[in-house]
């Protein structure tokens, strides 16, 4: 009989913890003011466009007008949103998968080359040393697929 607890037991377990807790906690902090201001940007520049005609036709600089300023005001916005969540959940700022890659989501503060705490009643797997590369992994030639 296996002594193992399930897939559940142990998500229930996690889920119990106070730094899980803690991490929902900042996420909800995080993402439901940001979604709420950026719903209400998006809104009103769909709602000025639609009731207000005259005041999105205004000429601001040459051709450019309120509502194309503010369609590129809603591109950058998207990408502050972004750069600011990925910075919030702690991927160095850039947003890349590469900083955030090695990096448990549960704990934004640790090092991606540290070991993981190991579940309890599971077998932790490692590894190999040295195999740092997906071309080492795949015995000595990335493959793509094609043969």
């Amino acid at each position: 009989m296996d002594a193992r607890p399930s897939t559940a037991d142990v998500y229930r377990e996690v889920r119990a913890g106070a730094a899980f807790q803690e991490l929902r906690g900042r996420h909800r902090r995080f993402v439901v003011p940001a979604c709420a201001l950026f719903l209400t940007w998006y809104l009103a520049h769909v709602v000025a466009a639609t009731t207000a005609p005259a005041l999105v036709a205004r000429p601001l600089l040459g051709p450019v007008n309120v509502a194309l300023a503010a369609g590129f005001g809603q591109f950058a916005s998207t990408f502050l949103l972004t750069w600011a969540y990925a910075r919030q959940a702690g991927c160095g700022g850039t947003g890349s998968r590469s900083t955030c890659a090695g990096r448990p989501s549960s704990s934004p503060g640790r090092r991606g080359d540290e070991r993981r705490p190991p579940v309890p009643g599971r077998r932790a797997v490692q590894p190999p040393r040295g195999a740092g590369s997906r071309r080492h992994r795949l015995g000595g030639a990335a493959q793509t697929g094609h043969h």
